[in-house]
């Protein structure tokens, strides 16, 4: 699989200062995740977390 490349970069705007840039944004298509799938499962710091496409085409994350 390759990993996907967003070519803009992230920016932390300090008022009074010029924006800093920071690493690029890594983004990850929804289909890439889910697959042929409407729900995956996702593990974080030992909790399962669940990613479901509705029927409206929206994307709900849920612990």
């Amino acid at each position: 699989m390759n990993e996907p490349v967003d070519r803009r970069q992230r920016q932390e705007r300090v008022p009074g200062r010029e924006p800093v840039q920071l690493h690029p944004l890594r983004i990850v298509p929804a289909s890439d995740l889910l697959g042929a799938e409407r729900e995956v499962g996702l593990m974080h710091e030992g909790a399962l977390y669940r990613l479901r496409l509705t029927r409206a085409g929206k994307l709900i994350l849920t612990k």
